[in-house]
């Protein structure tokens, strides 16, 4: 076992006497490959407006995605492939506190360029 990590664990289930006892496999590894939960909210802004004439799409996505685990969310969620997936990270801005002396920093985000081929599209409610 160890002490640090993402170890698995082997569970037996017991059952009825016809059936003999199957060894499960636990992860403890959260699974946020073609889960809704990778994507946060579709990004509209002026740039993300000018870009999805050209099939990309802007995403603000989880710190912890990946660019693959977008591609599954994406795909899950809008029944599209996407060709290719950039990610970038935004740092977070240095900002004046009013109640007190001294500086914050707002936090950073992460957001994703989904391109689509020539076809595809993705429609957001209004």
């Amino acid at each position: 076992m160890a002490l640090f990590g993402n170890e698995t664990k082997t569970i037996k289930k017991k059952t009825s006497a016809k059936k003999s006892a199957n060894a499960v496999k636990v992860s403890k590894k959260k699974d946020t490959g073609a889960s809704g939960s990778v994507l946060l909210r579709p990004r509209i802004t002026e740039k993300a407006a000018h870009l999805s004439a050209a099939n990309v799409y802007t995403f603000d996505v989880v710190f912890s995605a990946t660019a693959s685990d977008i591609a599954k969310a994406i795909e899950a969620v809008y029944r599209v492939k996407p060709r290719k997936v950039n990610v970038v990270k935004t740092i977070g801005k240095r900002v004046s506190l009013r109640n007190r002396r001294g500086f914050g920093t707002r936090a950073g985000s992460k957001k994703a360029y989904v391109y689509l081929k020539e076809g595809d599209r993705i429609e957001f409610a209004s």
